[in-house]
């Protein structure tokens, strides 16, 4: 049996590489693309697959439909519900912005969950993907 820390880790680089969601109010700025990564991963452990959708760039979401989103969420509350934990779970983003471009920015994040998430065996992971400013926000750009 797969340790649910592995099958989350897997859900969640699924879902970052082809989905991403920013605020319109994000700024270009070091900070607006912190903002933007930490909200990200706010909206994925709360497993809203319409918000990161809606928030998917214009490329990425012409390679991957509404369908496949809600798809990969549901993995994601299949490990929740079997790790018996609650979307919502304590999960803090560390975000490093390892480049910061209007169209090619690198970001390295560290999920660090909760002491409940890491009982049920739900580890601390780390990723970097990439992002880029448009259409006025922070968006994923990782497909």
């Amino acid at each position: 049996m797969v340790p649910a820390g592995r099958w989350l880790m897997v859900a969640t680089m699924l879902f970052a590489t082809s989905l991403s969601c920013s605020d319109q109010s994000d700024t270009y700025s070091d900070d607006g693309l912190e903002q933007a990564v930490v909200s990200f991963n706010k909206h994925l452990f709360e497993g809203d697959s319409d918000y990161l959708y809606e928030h998917n760039s214009a490329r990425c979401q012409a390679l991957y439909t509404r369908s496949q989103a809600e798809g990969v969420a549901d993995v994601f509350a299949g490990i929740m519900k079997a790790s018996d934990l609650e979307y919502g779970v304590d999960v803090t983003a560390r975000v490093s912005v390892d480049v910061l471009s209007r169209t090619n920015s690198r970001v390295s994040v560290s999920i660090l969950t909760s002491s409940e998430a890491k009982a049920a065996g739900i580890d601390d992971y780390e990723y970097s993907d990439t992002w880029i400013y448009d259409e006025g926000g922070w968006r994923l750009d990782a497909c």
